[in-house]
């Protein structure tokens, strides 16, 4: 099992190499790793229905013709992800509710804050030893011109 993760910004979305500019059929992966992407990151109202962190609200349709599948795959799929515990689906009028059962373990707000202190603290550190570089220089520099 391996753990950690890594950070992916929604606008890989946009590279050529994304299945959504690629005219294929996206794979089970590709479609796993794309609810997690699309879902929201924080609550908020979506084509009229309240939407949590971790929720996505379109009609299964609309999960069809992103993916290129028949609505019946998508049906098969998610039917197989809720049985696994990996989502929840709820049929709505006109919609369908998914939530990714597991989505903290994937977006984890507190990591990505323990990111950016992290990045902050080693910033800091390479402008103090660049500081440090240049003093040693410019001490070098002054006793070449004493000497």
């Amino acid at each position: 099992m391996h753990r950690g993760w890594i950070k992916i910004h929604r606008k890989i979305m946009d590279s050529k190499y994304h299945f959504l500019n690629s005219n294929r059929e996206a794979t089970r992966y590709e479609a796993w790793i794309d609810l997690i992407m699309i879902a929201n990151h924080e609550d908020k109202w979506w084509n009229g229905v309240m939407c949590e962190r971790g929720e996505i609200v379109y009609a299964q349709d609309w999960y069809a013709k992103r993916w290129g599948w028949h609505k019946s795959k998508v049906r098969r799929w998610f039917r197989d992800l809720e049985k696994e515990g990996s989502l929840i689906k709820e049929n709505l009028t006109k919609t369908t509710r998914i939530t990714i059962v597991k989505y903290e373990d994937y977006q984890n707000n507190q990591t990505t804050s323990e990111t950016q202190e992290r990045h902050t603290h080693d910033t800091s550190m390479t402008n103090y030893r660049q500081q440090l570089k240049e003093l040693k220089n410019y001490k070098e520099q002054q006793d070449t011109k004493g000497n």
